[in-house]
């Protein structure tokens, strides 16, 4: 691998790097300006807890294998808190659901 190879891949890993931390520090910027009723916002202080901890770690890491485990865990640990934010919303589709085909099955016997 030649030098400008090597400076090529260290550009790449720097921008990607800088990329992350933009964007954790973007996202938690938008949730802090959010406002949430009470049973929701011990979850969001949780989830900004989470990505603080994260952002502090990823701040620290200089290996390229690092940074990609990093982004794992981010996108797992967002995907968690927006399943808990809209899980009311699943729940109430799903009963809406049962009562549409309840109902439908009821008209049918009648």
């Amino acid at each position: 691998m030649n030098k400008d190879d090597k400076l090529e891949q260290e550009k790449d890993f720097y921008m990607s790097h800088l990329n992350f931390v933009r964007q954790i520090q973007e996202e938690m910027t938008n949730e802090k300006k959010k406002k949430y009723p009470k049973f929701n916002h011990k979850r969001r202080c949780d989830w900004i807890a989470k990505n603080t901890k994260l952002l502090d770690i990823v701040e620290k890491c200089n290996r390229q294998e690092d940074l990609k485990n990093y982004i794992k865990e981010y996108t797992h640990v967002k995907n968690e808190y927006l399943v808990q934010q809209y899980l009311w919303l699943i729940i109430l589709i799903i009963i809406f659901v049962a009562i549409v085909i309840g109902l439908s099955l009821w008209l049918l016997k009648v």
